[in-house]
């Protein structure tokens, strides 16, 4: 799916609607954590810089 050129947030959310259907069809079991499960894909963080007191005037 990455291949394809879709971001991590979007195979993330596929992956929560499969995790949520093996749950509801009895696949995986919640009280023993056991069964069908996918892990999520680590996003990247992008973190913002604070505007300096010199680019805001």
């Amino acid at each position: 799916m990455k291949g394809a050129g879709l971001k991590a947030v979007s195979i993330n959310t596929y992956i929560c609607a499969m995790n949520a259907y093996w749950v509801w069809s009895g696949e995986y079991n919640l009280a023993t954590k056991q069964g069908k499960r996918l892990a999520y894909l680590k996003e990247e963080q992008n973190i913002l810089k604070a505007p300096s007191a010199a680019t805001s005037r």
